[in-house]
């Protein structure tokens, strides 16, 4: 078997968003899992929407979640250049061969003539049917005519013309996806396709093919939103006679309302960024302190199962993806983007971490920390609270109860107080104060409640609103093992000082 050659080839135009990540994320593993070779390519060729930011940002990307490219325009590889504005006489080379070869021709219509045409028939093509009637090279009846023979581009001093492909499919393309078996193409759909437009700029559809060709790509994985443009890459494949690759058109990812493609409103409504890194103000999953593990884990089975299918839950690192992932665990049904579960899978990744690996992975998530405590210390922390943290700005959140004395939430504080809770809190301050081996602090606390008919859940409450603020959070003893005694009475004096008001 010939080792596969992959590329991922997006448009610099925006952010790098989740659909593309997947996209890339099923490039690497497949090419990784057979030894093969996985390529960046950057499709510029639509220059009205591009965004200078956007190729760095890409890069970037790809670099954070560890998905780095063997060939791309930032590392180079010996079939380049492997960005599309800097190729433009490759295409130019090729588009005089089919010119030569009868497989393509000059067409000299206005946008204002076209435009016009389409209004009268919403349904107008550009094609067998209606060319010899247009502003064409292959029009007997037009002044265009006479450049029916022309080779090279080149000789022609006027540019205002178009190139396009030359389609004379007379019955229905059948071409093979991956995932979708047999597509059929009727021949009335078949439109001439511009290949080359005004500007001397190829359009996506030949640019693609030929680099593909060229980089001598095996597979094509890439988003459902290109199916429809499968009959003209085939028809431009049959117009050079070259052997089209492999296509597989991947499932959309569809949003948590499940009615439509993943999009920047969702991410506004469920309060998630769509991206991996920051974008202009927008943080990504990178700034909110997610581990790459975690999302490419995410993504990869949101369209991809492993063969033993009881483990669609497990956890899986970058090498356990590689080593399980084969095309056939992809799926054609569209997949559904799920925030709960991609926060849930990244927990996961999280609590498996050692909290020196934690710290070495977020240590500007943590600098304050490194003001009060040490090394050791903070390890400590994170050991406490990383089983309730999903991302890094959750350790962030929940470990600063250990920085300052927390403010106590009034309206949870006056459901739980009692008759005992002055009493309470004067034991413990006590306790803390008398006690160097805080260890023993959970035995005296049940025992002095049993004897004294103070339920322990009140105890329990008590303590956590006082030392914590709320009802939530990590174990308790835990929290007072760790505490300086200091801090401890000062939380306590603060709670017995909030007394009037929840009373």
């Amino acid at each position: 078997m010939t080792k596969p050659r992959v590329r991922f080839a997006p448009s610099p135009t925006g952010p790098l968003h989740l659909g593309g990540i997947r996209t890339a994320i099923y490039n690497y593993l497949y090419a990784r899992a057979n030894g093969g070779t996985f390529i960046l390519r950057i499709e510029d060729t639509d220059r009205s929407r591009l965004h200078p930011q956007s190729e760095k940002h890409i890069i970037d990307t790809l670099h954070w979640l560890g998905i780095n490219p063997d060939e791309g325009p930032h590392i180079g590889g010996k079939y380049g250049p492997y960005r599309q504005s800097d190729r433009l006489d490759i295409y130019l080379e090729f588009i005089n061969r089919l010119l030569k070869d009868g497989k393509a021709y000059l067409a000299f219509d206005t946008h204002s003539e076209l435009n016009r045409l389409r209004k009268k028939n919403k349904s107008f093509l550009y094609s067998k049917h209606n060319r010899n009637d247009l502003a064409n090279s292959l029009n007997p009846d037009s002044p265009y005519y006479q450049f029916r023979n022309i080779d090279s581009i080149s000789k022609l001093e006027r540019t205002d013309f178009v190139v396009r492909l030359k389609v004379d499919q007379p019955i229905p393309l059948v071409v093979e996806d991956f995932l979708r078996g047999k597509v059929t193409f009727a021949p009335t759909t078949l439109e001439d396709k511009i290949l080359l437009k005004r500007d001397r700029w190829p359009t996506y559809h030949f640019a693609d093919i030929v680099d593909d060709y060229l980089m001598k790509t095996t597979h094509i994985i890439r988003g459902e939103e290109w199916l429809p443009s499968l009959s003209v890459h085939h028809l431009i494949y049959q117009a050079f006679g070259w052997k089209p690759p492999c296509f597989l058109h991947l499932p959309l990812l569809l949003g948590p309302d499940k009615t439509g493609k993943l999009s920047k409103r969702d991410a506004a409504i469920y309060g998630y960024p769509i991206f991996a890194l920051k974008w202009d103000d927008t943080k990504g999953y990178k700034e909110l302190g997610y581990l790459p593990e975690g999302l490419i884990n995410y993504l990869s089975q949101l369209g991809w199962s492993p063969p033993n299918v009881s483990q669609r839950e497990e956890v899986f690192n970058l090498g356990d993806l590689v080593s399980n992932f084969t095309l056939a665990g992809l799926q054609k049904k569209s997949a559904v983007v799920d925030f709960e579960k991609l926060k849930w899978t990244n927990q996961q990744h999280l609590s498996n971490m050692e909290s020196a690996e934690i710290i070495d992975e977020f240590r500007p998530f943590l600098q304050d920390f490194f003001k009060v405590y040490s090394q050791k210390e903070v390890e400590g922390i994170i050991d406490i609270i990383k089983p309730r943290c999903s991302s890094a700005s959750d350790l962030t959140q929940e470990a600063k109860m250990f920085l300052n004395v927390p403010d106590i939430d009034l309206s949870i504080a006056r459901k739980v107080y009692s008759d005992h809770w002055t009493e309470i809190l004067d034991f413990f301050e006590l306790q803390i104060s008398d006690n160097e081996d805080r260890t023993k602090i959970k035995t005296i606390l049940f025992a002095w409640g049993k004897s004294n008919g103070i339920p322990i859940k009140s105890i329990m409450q008590t303590l956590r609103i006082a030392l914590v603020g709320k009802l939530i959070g990590p174990d308790l003893f835990n929290i007072i093992n760790f505490v300086g005694v200091g801090s401890l009475i000062e939380r306590v004096r603060n709670a017995k000082a909030i007394t009037p008001k929840i009373m």
